[in-house]
């Protein structure tokens, strides 16, 4: 057993504890004792004086170099999956002897059937989260819209005067409502970007008609925190293809974010240019109360809540910066957020030149 083997590499052949085949002009000449155990054959030299390629069928052409090639060990009543590699034992393009190293591939298989497997059970219950998820968040919506809706005809006193208090009351009701649907839809977005399901509804935007609408809805907000909100007058607003409701929505997440950390007093600046590859840079800066670079990592995470427990605690989901990072990336453009505690934050979204169109 291995007597040429031993003969051409030394003793240490017969112990090593994968399968060495000597190989001459194509036959197989002889092998250790490795091959045996592997293919679980009675004779040692079951394969010997045989061809190589009925021994071994290997899977794929052999390349230049060194490479492990996969393929399929045949033995007297077993087949076993494998990899060879195959070396001449001696320089020279006309050698007639080679060594053949295998290694049993079926742990590596069975490792990539449970990771198949897992892979599968994890986007079966994926699945289900999100058609629950789906169903859940229709099933609050329409409730949720009946009480806003209703909430606001008290507010407005569409059929009669009401007590200051219950309309105060009506008030409450109807800014709660407003608020949960937010969050619903934000968690909604949320399940649509991991499933692959966001898409954009493209066409011509005036982008600085969009900033400037979304500086109107939080101008409000921001008279009463006693914020500054501008838009740099110096600006440059192209024409762009995009989906102006989702760019919209990114703004309005930049916006109230900026004015929501920004003390009384401070300043919100929305301002834009054409960076040095013509794409379009707009940024929404404030002088609020900024973050650590460490901070600034979490921010754009799902569900992370910076701040949760200061004075500017007006909770949401942790979401605004996550969804405006994917629409920014289904734009093909970017999000960039730099900050700095104490001085505030610059977020700015950059979208690639192929998207722009005439200045505005």
């Amino acid at each position: 057993m291995a007597g040429l083997l031993k003969e051409r590499l030394g003793h240490w052949v017969s112990f090593y504890p994968e399968p060495i085949l000597l190989i001459e002009g194509g036959v197989v000449r002889d092998s250790n004792a490795a091959l045996s155990r592997l293919i679980g054959a009675d004779d040692p030299a079951f394969c010997h004086g045989q061809s190589f390629a009925r021994v071994v069928s290997i899977d794929a052409q052999r390349t230049d170099g060194v490479s492990w090639l996969s393929g399929m060990l045949s033995g007297p009543d077993a087949e076993v999956p494998v990899e060879a590699l195959l070396l001449p034992l001696n320089a020279g393009k006309d050698a007639r002897e080679h060594l053949v190293y295998l290694r049993d591939r079926r742990p590596w298989l069975e490792r990539e059937e449970t990771l198949h497997r897992a892979k599968l059970q994890a986007e079966m219950e994926r699945n289900s989260a999100r058609q629950f998820l789906a169903q859940m968040t229709h099933e609050l919506r329409t409730p949720l819209n009946a009480v806003i809706g209703f909430s606001e005809i008290m507010v407005n006193q569409l059929f009669g005067a009401l007590d200051d208090r219950y309309r105060d009351y009506a008030e409450d009701i109807m800014q709660s409502g407003r608020h949960l649907l937010g969050i619903i839809n934000d968690i909604l977005d949320l399940s649509k970007i991991e499933a692959g399901e966001m898409v954009l509804d493209e066409r011509q935007v005036d982008i600085g008609r969009v900033v400037q609408s979304s500086i109107r809805i939080l101008s409000e907000r921001a008279a009463m925190g006693q914020v500054s909100i501008q838009v740099d007058p110096v600006c440059i607003f192209p024409l762009v293809i995009g989906d102006e409701t989702k760019l919209k929505q990114l703004f309005l997440n930049l916006l109230s974010n900026a004015v929501k950390f920004t003390p009384s007093g401070g300043r919100v600046l929305v301002r834009s240019e054409i960076d040095s590859r013509g794409w379009l840079a707009i940024s929404v800066i404030d002088t609020g109360i900024g973050m650590s670079v460490t901070d600034s990592k979490i921010a754009m995470m799902p569900f992370k809540q910076l701040h949760a427990k200061t004075e500017h605690d007006d909770r949401g989901t942790g979401l605004g910066l996550t969804i405006s990072q994917a629409i920014a990336v289904l734009h093909n453009g970017t999000l960039e957020l730099v900050s700095e505690v104490g001085k505030g934050t610059r977020v700015t979204l950059k979208l690639p030149a192929d998207r722009l169109m005439a200045v505005s």
